[in-house]
C-alpha cells in the first residue's frame, strides 16, 4: 500500500499524488469511482476531499500513455 493525497475530485474519480518509486517528486494517478472502496459510491465528493490522505495500490500502469491507475480495493476484489 502507498499513502496517497487527493489533489483533485472529479465526477468520475479522483486525482491522487503518490510517492515516486525511484524517489523524487510525487506522481499523480487516477482513482476511478469504481475502484474506490468495496461498495457503491454515488458521488466521489461524498467520500473524498482535496488534501485527504488514503491508502492506495497501483492497479495499472500505462508507460506509453504516462498513466497510473489506482485502487483502494483489496487485491481479491480487483477483478470485480
Amino acid at each position: 500500500w502507498l499513502t496517497g493525497t487527493v489533489t483533485g475530485v472529479l465526477a468520475t474519480g479522483a486525482l491522487v499524488a503518490v510517492p515516486s518509486p525511484g524517489g523524487g517528486g510525487p506522481q499523480t494517478g487516477f482513482l476511478h469511482v469504481s475502484k474506490l472502496g468495496d461498495g457503491y459510491v454515488e458521488a466521489v465528493e461524498d467520500v473524498l476531499e482535496v488534501g485527504q490522505e488514503l491508502p492506495v495500490r497501483v492497479f495499472q500502469v500505462d508507460v506509453d500513455a504516462g498513466k497510473l491507475l489506482l485502487t483502494t480495493r483489496s487485491l481479491k476484489d480487483l477483478s470485480a
